[in-house]
């Protein structure tokens, strides 16, 4: 039998800005897994976490882009994908 998988979303935090090397930059609100899917409030992919850096109470994330569409989510709530296992 196969286990059962749920995956369910966590607040990752707030979308910045896009930085000159394309990347996604994010203020995470909470602890990011290196490798983490970051999906928007439709679940919609937006990239993966790529590192952390900046002070460690409030870090930010640099995201590499899964979607040329980045814009869009600039001042928005980004997500990331807990898998339970």
């Amino acid at each position: 039998m196969v286990p059962f998988v749920v995956n369910h979303l966590r607040y990752a935090g707030l979308a910045l800005h896009v930085s000159k090397s394309r990347r996604l930059i994010i203020r995470a609100e909470s602890e990011l897994p290196g490798g983490s899917i970051i999906v928007d409030e439709k679940q919609r992919k937006i990239g993966k976490v790529a590192e952390i850096f900046g002070p460690v109470a409030k870090p930010y994330a640099s995201i590499i882009p899964m979607t040329s569409r980045l814009r869009r989510v600039i001042g928005n709530r980004v997500f990331f994908i807990v898998r339970a296992r």
